[in-house]
């Protein structure tokens, strides 16, 4: 299988050169080269503007996601399930999941809450997990 982000340069290469055999670019080859740049290195800069837009906290009750004006809860009591995720140097996920855990129809938002790759993981996975029930 053909990875798809060196799809978009073979195509992006080729249609450059037949842009510079025309003499004159298209509007398809900006929009393919405007994909590639976007596969191989935007999608990047789109995460880490992403990221810095995201806020977590947790209380002894709830955990919450901040992205710009949407906030996003759950109540840790009402939890059935923690999951953490370590990656390097103690980053981590750590998620969280209430009854009815991923859709459970089209279309409908799943009850579940991730802190991803956060620092410290660990420390505040075990700093959580005392207020969320037993499994």
């Amino acid at each position: 299988m053909f990875p798809s982000p060196f799809y978009w340069v073979a195509l992006s290469f080729t249609a450059a050169a037949q842009a510079i055999e025309k003499a004159k670019p298209d509007v398809l080859t900006f929009v393919i080269a405007l994909v590639w740049f976007h596969s191989l290195i935007g999608r990047f800069f789109v995460d880490a503007w992403h990221r810095s837009r995201t806020y977590y906290e947790a209380t002894d009750q709830q955990a919450f996601v901040v992205y710009g004006a949407k906030v996003r809860s759950l109540r840790l009591r009402d939890l059935y399930t923690t999951r953490l995720s370590l990656a390097r140097r103690g980053r981590g996920t750590i998620s969280f999941g209430a009854p009815g855990f991923g859709p459970s129809s089209p279309g409908q938002v799943p009850n579940v809450i991730v802190f991803d790759s956060i620092e410290n993981a660990g420390s505040v996975y075990e700093l959580i997990r005392p207020h969320v029930p037993d499994q």
